[in-house]
């Protein structure tokens, strides 16, 4: 679920067809305010492509609302030629001509959020893969130029980028092997030696020269978590002056210079890191810039601490998987991890305060509560 208060809201569904065979779908519904029929425009105009439903988007004027079976993703076209079996193929020609064995390949779907991305694995009989990546502009120029920045360079494993169609709003990668370090957590099958590694392998990461990435804009990450607290304050009333008071903090503190910049990924967590014998690889770059180094091992950390909060890993391993990746970090880097973890921990926790909303979790506000209560424990921290 993504809701933006007093503006629209969408919603994911997973539907069971029934059939000779047992099948599920999912469809997207997306509804707006009834003061603003001009979002329903393209909905209107642009004519579907049927599916299992028979009609793949409805509009009901009345209630501001649009649904949508996949492929008809309004924002991200790209998507339906994907689909089609010959004008993907026409489609790879152009983006990886000098991949021939790529061209007949088959989809399988890893990740979609409507309007916004589309991942999907390429596969072909001979066993040649790749990743897939639709963009919605204005992500698009980003994610393209972050997707070239980085190299494989031992600790690190990167994608490569094997080609781009800017006119379509698309990536092709390199597919990489290995286990998520997230399953690997949840399992508890993960030894603090791996989480050293991975340290090291964003130490790697930190330390190469991606001049070309964009520089996070302090302002920018201000007034978006003064966004989120607002949006909060809508949703969880009771925990308005909480989180308004904390966004104030750390706001305030993010709009003062940075002691160091340097290429970062920008959404470092366990679903970004991939484990195999080759060691450690970080992909999923979209948001790489140049930024704060403590942005990334607080991020990572703060993913750690939500975990905890949900009971998918033990609130003991926690500090040790911390100092794990703080160690790890300090011996590629040859100095002390960057001052600011904490801090960067407190917002990463903050931003991350709506997800049981967004997941429908059960009792969501209470979880809510109990995330803003850790990330204010983690900005006291910083203080």
């Amino acid at each position: 679920m993504r809701y933006k208060p007093h503006t629209n809201c969408l919603v994911a569904y997973r539907l069971d067809v029934a059939g000779a065979e047992s099948q599920t779908m999912d469809i997207h519904a997306k509804v707006h305010r009834l003061d603003a029929p001009e979002k329903l425009g393209k909905a209107r105009q642009r004519a579907p492509v049927p599916g299992r439903l028979g009609v793949g988007r409805i509009v009901l004027e009345d209630r501001g609302l649009v649904v949508w079976a996949f492929p008809n993703d309004l924002r991200l076209r790209t998507v339906r030629r994907l689909t089609d079996r010959h004008a993907r193929a026409r489609l790879l020609r152009r983006l990886v001509p000098d991949r021939p064995e790529l061209w007949a390949g088959t989809l399988e779907t890893l990740r979609y959020k409507p309007e916004r991305r589309y991942v999907a694995r390429l596969e072909t009989a001979s066993g040649a893969q790749a990743v897939l990546k639709v963009h919605a502009a204005p992500r698009y120029d980003r994610a393209a130029a972050s997707a070239a920045a980085f190299r494989s360079c031992p600790p690190l494993r990167v994608p490569r980028l094997l080609g781009r169609g800017d006119a379509e709003g698309i990536v092709a990668l390199e597919w990489l092997t290995g286990r998520l370090l997230a399953a690997a957590l949840a399992d508890g099958a993960v030894a603090l030696a791996t989480v050293t590694a991975v340290g090291a392998a964003l130490g790697e990461l930190h330390s190469q020269r991606c001049s070309s990435l964009p520089t996070i804009e302090p302002g920018m990450e201000a007034a978006g978590l003064l966004d989120l607290a607002a949006d909060l304050a809508f949703l969880c009333p009771d925990l308005a002056r909480a989180a308004q008071d904390l966004a104030g903090r750390l706001a305030a503190r993010l709009r003062e210079p940075s002691p160091a910049r340097c290429p970062i990924h920008g959404d470092f967590y366990a679903e970004q890191v991939l484990l195999d014998d080759a060691g450690v690889a970080i992909f999923d770059l979209d948001r790489a810039a140049l930024g704060d180094p403590a942005a990334d091992l607080g991020t990572f950390i703060a993913h750690l601490e939500r975990e905890a909060l949900r009971g998918g890993l033990s609130a003991d391993r926690v500090p040790a998987l911390r100092e794990a990746l703080l160690e790890g970090y300090r011996a590629v880097t040859r100095r002390p991890p960057p001052p600011g973890v904490d801090f960067y921990t407190a917002v990463g926790l903050f931003r991350i305060a709506p997800e049981p909303f967004r997941g429908r979790e059960p009792d969501w506000p209470e979880r809510i509560a109990a995330v803003l209560a850790r990330a204010n424990v983690a900005a006291l921290a910083a203080s």
